[in-house]
């Protein structure tokens, strides 16, 4: 990413949070135009060809300088594309990119059900157009939208997931991802991964294929001591438990029987 320019304020984003605790400010002054000077430098070296995959990302990667002149650059040039926005803009590089022969995957971190949750999140009241944004590039091509919600101590009630899942099911979302908040003072309490095995039980239910990010879990409850974070997920979605409002502290939650689990491929 040439950038970490973002139209969003998320307590929990990694860039931001990575760069204020270094007592540094968000790198905010690079632009596209750079990043297409260096791919045309190694396309030109050989270090990269047409089957390489372009990942893009900042930030926000649309707010950045220059994205839509990269886009019509690069799908050119290359045909894999992996593309992190947060969707608050719709985007219509990412439209003809969609509607190419190109091999496209777009991530979007919702992270909420409601717009007042969205809100206290991400700093901005952007839901509806981020709904709208995800509807569109789904519309054109389903299978290429992942949505990611981060599981935190805000928008880990059920009501909040179910208005998430129901949202995912009007813009034709077919993938998601649960996934964690990675800061090393993040939230990732024995509640957080019941929750998430809860969560995935939900959402199969519903159709949706579901993924559980397990790469950024083994790194996260390796420095905390937490051994058994398959064990707990994948009991409670196995055998569900009592809802409940908020994080349940491991004394109000009872213990399951052990069963498959669902693994993200490093």
């Amino acid at each position: 990413a040439p950038s970490h320019l973002c139209n969003l304020k998320c307590d929990y984003c990694g860039e931001r949070w990575d760069e204020a605790r270094q007592g540094g400010t968000v790198n905010d002054k690079g632009d596209w135009e750079d990043a297409i000077a260096v791919l045309n430098e190694y396309a030109s070296k050989g270090y990269i060809d047409r089957n390489t995959r372009i990942d893009l990302l900042g930030g926000e990667p649309t707010v950045i300088k220059g994205f839509d002149r990269f886009v019509e650059h690069a799908r050119v040039q290359f045909k894999n594309f992996m593309i992190y926005t947060n969707s608050v803009i719709l985007s219509g590089s990412i439209l003809r990119l969609l509607d190419s022969d190109a091999n496209v995957k777009i991530v979007t971190s919702v992270d909420a059900g409601t717009r007042e949750t969205y809100e206290l999140l991400k700093g901005g009241d952007h839901l509806m157009s981020v709904l709208g944004t995800i509807k569109s590039y789904a519309r054109l091509r389903p299978g290429a939208v992942q949505v990611k919600y981060i599981l935190l101590p805000q928008n880990s009630e059920k009501k909040e997931r179910d208005e998430f899942l129901r949202n995912m099911k009007e813009c034709g979302v077919r993938k998601i991802t649960i996934d964690f908040d990675g800061r090393a003072d993040g939230e990732c309490s024995e509640g957080i991964l019941r929750t998430a095995g809860h969560f995935r039980h939900d959402a199969e239910k519903l159709g949706f294929f579901v993924t559980v990010n397990y790469s950024i879990l083994e790194r996260i409850c390796s420095k905390r001591n937490i051994g058994n974070y398959r064990h707990i997920i994948d009991s409670a979605y196995k055998n569900g438990f009592p809802d409940y409002r908020g994080v349940p502290t491991r004394a109000t939650v009872p213990e399951f029987a052990y069963g498959k689990i669902l693994e993200v491929k490093k």
